[in-house]
C-alpha cells in the first residue's frame, strides 16, 4: 500500500464495517488462492479443506454476521469462477472441487455436517 484509501476520511467512518469487512474478504481470497496453488489436481478436496475457522481466528473476527458477509462475497465469487463448493465441520472448513460429481463423491461427503453450497 503506498498510501491510505481515498475513503479512509473522517466523513466516511459510518462505513468503516462494511469497508472493513470487504478488506477481510481480500485477505481469504488471497489466502485461497495460495490454498488452490498448493493443492495438486489429484488432492484437490479430497483430503485438505480451506479451515475458515483459521482464517477468522487469525484476523480475530468473531462477528457472526461478518463472518456470514465474507462467506456470502467468497462463495459466489468462486462458483462464479466454476468451483463447486461444500462446507463441513459446522461451516469451518471449505471443500474446494472441479465439479459437482467430484464433491458428492469426495470422501468429506459422507462427514454428517456435509452441506454442498
Amino acid at each position: 500500500m503506498e498510501k491510505f484509501d481515498e475513503f479512509l476520511t473522517p466523513s466516511e467512518n459510518h462505513n468503516f464495517k462494511k469497508y472493513q469487512t470487504n478488506q477481510f474478504a481480500c485477505y481469504m481470497r488471497l489466502e485461497i488462492t495460495d490454498f488452490l496453488f498448493e493443492m495438486t489436481t489429484a488432492v484437490l478436496g479430497r483430503s485438505s479443506y480451506f479451515d475458515l475457522a483459521q482464517f477468522f481466528d487469525k484476523y480475530k473476527i468473531t462477528n457472526d454476521s461478518v463472518k456470514d458477509a465474507i462467506k456470502t462475497i467468497i462463495f459466489a465469487e468462486l462458483k462464479e469462477l466454476r468451483w463447486h463448493l461444500a462446507t463441513i465441520f459446522g461451516d469451518t472448513g471449505l471443500i474446494l472441487m472441479h465439479s459437482e460429481d467430484e464433491i458428492k463423491k469426495s470422501i468429506w461427503s459422507g462427514s454428517f455436517d456435509f452441506n454442498i453450497q
